[in-house]
């Protein structure tokens, strides 16, 4: 019956590889996992039913057949149903259950695929059912008595080896994948029954393993299982030290949440100041500059606004279309577009009589200020100015004088 059930999961494994196809892409995948599987799985029968095998040969061969969940399952299984049957003998039970291979394979279990840890909580009620019914079958009551396994021999100390292994187990579970619940649960329900040195022994490898601050949620199941008068009659001068850390933590995380009020309306007070930020980045959009840096407070408050910018346009295209007139703010003196045109008209009347050959030519062409006079400074036109004397002034001997702008300008003729 055992081999047509075993027979029945290799068909169900390999089942799946005959429907999808092996062609290409995940399909192809799959069917390679499903066909690795059961090829594990027959390798875990042939463990499990060779006949010159020892037991626990076999359950250290089962630690190497893990590979996939459902071998790793399958293995649990045979654990349980198999080399822990309850129609066994109770000495053997105990036997077995003291023997640390079976312990390193359920760690295995877990670690290969976490989401064992159930089955292997699981085979650990197991146990601790079969640990129950040699108590209750030997008539010892071992509440609230600690003793060690060193000095007892036999049935007991298999007992007690196998209660510590499980309490091993069940923190190893709590510590490494986070099965707290599920853990203080089952020990909580089962104080009752375990031994005190197994009990005390879980205490203090619980402490050991886990460091605060510690979730509400554990704190309460914590809390709930040493308020248990079994737990504190065990409890020694070490482990009561590390209650006393716990129960000190505990009140640190409950004055936490007396804060939480405090909490609250300081993420309420953020909240608005964020809300208050976006409303002002909304309302004014800050451009950079053309350097690229945005420009400071002070920088923003002289920067005229749009219609400042638009007046000071106009005024320029009025400046532009009138006449010229230029100020000069040293001395006073106002130099207009008229004065230009009497300068200019003296000097083509100097010219004129000094090269009458070239009068047609030159009076063909119209009368124009130079454009380079508009760009003559104040100072610079200041002498031109003052210094008008006659035109027909014979020159004096000595260094020439220094032509004014105006002089400088005109083409170079030839007399």
């Amino acid at each position: 019956r055992e081999r047509t059930s075993f027979s029945k999961l290799l068909a169900f494994v390999s089942l799946e590889a005959l429907w999808v196809s092996r062609e290409v892409g995940p399909a192809r995948a799959a069917a390679v996992t499903a066909i690795a599987a059961k090829e594990e799985l027959d390798r875990i029968y042939l463990v499990a039913h060779h006949p010159n095998f020892h037991w626990l040969r076999r359950v250290v061969g089962m630690r190497f057949l893990q590979v996939h969940a459902i071998s790793s399952l399958a293995g649990l299984r045979w654990l349980t149903h198999v080399l822990l049957n309850r129609r066994m003998s109770t000495g053997e039970l105990l036997s077995r259950m003291s023997h640390f291979p079976l312990f390193i394979l359920l760690k295995s279990a877990c670690d290969k695929h976490p989401t064992q840890c159930k089955t292997v909580l699981g085979v650990l009620r197991h146990m601790v059912e079969v640990l129950q019914e040699h108590a209750a079958a030997q008539g010892e009551d071992t509440t609230g008595i600690a003793v060690e396994f060193g000095g007892i021999k036999g049935s007991g100390a298999h007992r007690l080896k196998a209660g510590r292994a499980i309490a091993s187990t069940l923190v190893y579970l709590i510590a490494s994948h986070g099965c707290a619940m599920p853990v203080l649960e089952f020990v909580h329900n089962t104080v009752a029954s375990l031994d005190a040195s197994v009990l005390r022994y879980f205490v203090s490898e619980l402490f050991a393993s886990v460091q605060p601050p510690f979730s509400d949620r554990f704190c309460w199941a914590i809390a709930r299982l040493l308020a248990l008068p079994e737990c504190v009659v065990v409890l020694t001068a070490e482990t009561r030290v590390a209650t006393m850390n716990f129960v000190k933590a505990c009140r640190m995380e409950a004055s936490s949440v007396e804060c939480q009020t405090e909490v609250e309306r300081r993420r309420d007070e953020t909240r608005a100041a964020v809300t208050a930020i976006e409303a002002r980045l909304a309302e004014d959009v800050v451009h950079p500059t053309s350097s690229g840096t945005f420009p400071s407070r002070s920088d923003q408050a002289s920067v005229p606004d749009a219609e400042q910018l638009a007046r000071k346009v106009d005024q320029g295209v009025k400046r532009a279309s009138a006449p010229l007139e230029e100020t000069s703010s040293s001395d006073g003196v106002q130099l207009s577009s008229t004065d230009l045109c009497e300068e200019t008209t003296q000097l083509w009347d100097w010219w004129t009589s000094k090269a009458p050959e070239k009068s047609k030519k030159l009076a063909a062409e119209p009368k124009r200020v130079a454009p380079e006079a508009k760009k003559v400074p104040s100072e610079a036109r200041k002498p031109a100015a003052e210094e008008k004397r006659p035109i027909n002034e014979p020159k004096k001997p000595g260094p020439e004088p220094k032509k004014s702008a105006v002089e400088s300008k005109k083409p170079s003729l030839e007399l």
